[in-house]
């Protein structure tokens, strides 16, 4: 059986990304919705927590590519 590299690399893609945006998203309903803070405090989570979903998706884009260079 041949190894389907493409399809598994696009899972892997999207469980990556669902670990990294399910947290933020968390993160984000409880600033504004279940602890509702001040508009300095709500302004640095929609400016740091973005970054870091940037950051997560880059590494899974190269990690999958990487991965798939070796298979």
């Amino acid at each position: 059986f041949a190894h389907d590299t493409q399809g598994s690399a696009a899972w892997v893609f999207v469980a990556v990304q669902l670990i990294v945006g399910v947290p933020v998203l968390g993160v984000y309903a409880d600033a504004l919705v279940f602890r509702p803070q001040t508009e300095a405090e709500i302004g640095l989570v929609f400016a740091i927590f973005p970054i870091y979903q940037f950051i997560g998706v880059l590494a899974a884009y190269y990690g999958v590519r990487l991965w798939r260079r070796e298979s």
